[in-house]
């Protein structure tokens, strides 16, 4: 008699998350922390697509543990061409490669229409031309690559992008302030304790010179802005608005969702991540561990809120527009409740 596998047993880019998630939590690391640095700029090295959710999440963690610095990323194939057009012989790897490829899933649209997978764009074609309905279709898992970083790829041009980065650092401080104007949200600095209280609609944040670091101070109150964003006249999230308090099952998820958005913004900001951030979230790790150890798709969950989270906030910072596949998003909702924890933003 077979078991059925789960969809995280079935996909090879979740599985190898959570496993890496949950061994970093018994170990007192706080995972998205360990890859902070490493999260923003991970993209395609041919086409430039950033690598979102899931994905972004775990090439950030596979390059600290690496210490890659190359923010680029390549399938097989693509080396071999990259290679092939610029007339580059010798050895495709810098040493052994094996094993050092890493599965990245994409997402697409399936339209039970013309019973096929449609890429986001082609998607978006069809609709507007009325070609095909929303309504029948959904989000579900599209195809698998395994992707290789720069660092191990012989003959590649220097990355020019990383020198951008440097060159256009993002004044946080400025972008924080955008953020809290058109968020419309109640701001204090004063006390010795962060929190947001929804009922008061409040954030409450200690004064910058509590912090040992401009980094913690910026990134704390991102933390609490991002629990804000949640409040029912923002992006009414379910574990804020019915969260019973400090302790239970719904406050460890919203703690999970905030904590990993505020690190995909405080990765695009460039802010660093110190020992006294992780320390506060100690009293955290037991009760997470707890969560993915018994319902492992809601790190999924958590990764799909905590993107639209960075979006909503990026878009509040003044640095993004309304994405279009949040747009896609809210149409397909009731296709994409029943495709539990996929990452729409792949």
């Amino acid at each position: 008699m077979t078991t059925k596998k789960s969809s995280i047993e079935k996909n090879k880019t979740k599985k190898m998350l959570i496993d890496k998630y949950i061994a970093c939590l018994k170990g007192d690391e706080i995972p998205w922390t360990k890859g902070w640095s490493n999260l923003a700029g991970n993209r395609n090295g041919i086409s430039n697509r950033a690598y979102k959710g899931t994905n972004a999440l775990l090439l950030a963690i596979i390059a600290d543990d690496f210490g890659f610095k190359d923010k680029r990323w390549y399938t097989f194939n693509q080396i071999k061409e990259y290679r092939e057009k610029h007339n580059i012989t010798g050895d495709m790897f810098k040493g052994e490669a094996k094993g050092m490829g890493v599965p990245i899933t994409y997402y697409g649209v399936y339209s039970s229409e013309l019973k096929k997978m449609l890429p986001f764009e082609e998607f978006n074609k069809l609709v507007k031309v009325g070609d095909i309905k929303r309504e029948l279709c959904f989000i579900k898992p599209f195809k698998t690559y395994y992707i290789f970083n720069g660092d191990l790829v012989n003959g590649l041009e220097s990355d020019p992008e990383l020198e951008r980065i440097k060159e256009n650092p993002i004044a946080a401080d400025v972008r924080i302030g955008k953020i809290i104007e058109n968020m419309g949200v109640n701001y204090v600095e004063e006390g010795s304790r962060a929190y947001y209280s929804p009922s008061s609609d409040t954030v409450v944040v200690p004064p910058s010179g509590a912090f040992k670091s401009s980094d913690f101070f910026y990134s704390t109150q991102l933390h609490e802005l991002c629990h804000a964003s949640g409040h029912e006249s923002r992006l009414n999230r379910d574990t804020l608005v019915n969260n019973d308090g400090f302790g239970n099952n719904t406050y460890a998820k919203e703690e999970l969702r905030a904590e990993i958005a505020s690190s995909f913004i405080c990765a695009e900001f460039g802010l660093g991540v110190d020992q006294t951030h992780i320390d506060n979230h100690a009293a955290y790790i037991q009760s997470w561990i707890d969560v993915l150890e018994n319902e492992p798709e809601e790190l999924f969950k958590a990764i799909d809120v905590a993107s639209g989270i960075e979006e909503y906030m990026l878009v509040m910072a003044e640095l993004a527009p309304v994405p279009e596949v949040a747009v896609i998003a809210e149409t397909l909702e009731p296709a994409i409740d029943q495709q539990i924890g996929l990452d729409i933003n792949d």
